[in-house]
């Protein structure tokens, strides 16, 4: 099965109040769910058309995201999505085991049957986006599913850190779903994605946070794993270097969104 992104990808109209810090907001919340890949080129000027604000403040907005290293300022003065290597992959995924399997541990005995039953929605809601090929609603849908458990850890300061691990992780997400290998992937395959959801919310269900803990942990290697094989796919349009969107134009299946283009200004 094949997944396309979703032709209509764009990011909500930021408000005129202290728009430098929405339009980071904004621009975070879509790198931490996939909007882009690692790579391509980020257009100042149809980010700022899509979030409805002039691009002074988008620019501040890169100028920080570069500073977190999600965003590398090209030589030739394009910005662009950092791009992904087998060291960085390899290093998120130690911390990523580390971080959110101890803030899943520490957030079971404040999960109750409310969140137990949220939690039971969003993963029939990935259920349903892996089947429809929904690329973006399965990233956004996984994210927020992690995120609604780590929120109930009490460990803020371990969620923030995952938070920017995630920012730097997001765009590689892509390649779980989309792509020639994920391309082939079976029905089987499919399911894997959310095999290790449905053995945390069975722990969780039973009180037991050590379990969910390995869940989580299990969960993430083998989706971390995926994307390390995965990442060869990359490599064409990383070493290409020209600032332009690999795949097909705009409108046709494959294509990117229309922010990935040229222009930088």
């Amino acid at each position: 099965m094949t997944f396309e992104a979703e032709p209509d990808l764009r990011m909500k109209p930021v408000e005129r109040e202290n728009l430098q810090q929405q339009s980071y907001l904004a621009l975070r919340e879509a790198l931490m769910k996939g909007r882009f890949m690692p790579g391509d080129t980020v257009s100042l000027r149809n980010l700022a058309s899509e979030l409805g604000t002039s691009p002074m403040p988008i620019r501040e907005a890169v100028q920080h995201l570069i500073a977190e290293g999600a965003l590398v300022l090209r030589p030739n003065r394009t910005f662009a999505v950092a791009d992904m290597t087998q060291d960085i992959l390899g290093e998120i995924q130690s911390l990523r085991v580390l971080l959110e399997g101890t803030v899943t541990e520490a957030a079971v005995p404040f999960l109750g049957m409310g969140e137990l039953k949220h939690l039971h929605a969003l993963q029939a809601q990935m259920r349903a986006a892996l089947a429809n090929g929904d690329t973006k609603g399965y990233l956004t849908t996984n994210q927020n599913f992690h995120f609604s458990i780590y929120a109930r850890s009490n460990q803020h300061l371990t969620v923030q850190i995952i938070e920017n691990l995630w920012l730097r992780i997001g765009p590689s997400f892509n390649l779980l779903v989309r792509g020639q290998r994920a391309s082939q992937r079976d029905e089987a395959s499919i399911a894997s994605l959310t095999h290790y959801h449905e053995a945390t919310l069975t722990a969780i269900a039973a009180g037991r946070p050590a379990d969910a803990r390995r869940a989580i942990e299990n969960d993430i290697r083998e989706g971390m794993q995926f994307i390390s094989e995965s990442l060869p796919e990359l490599t064409g349009s990383a070493a290409r270097g020209d600032g332009k969107p690999a795949g097909a134009k705009a409108g046709q299946r494959g294509a990117r969104p229309a922010s990935m283009g040229q222009d930088s200004r």
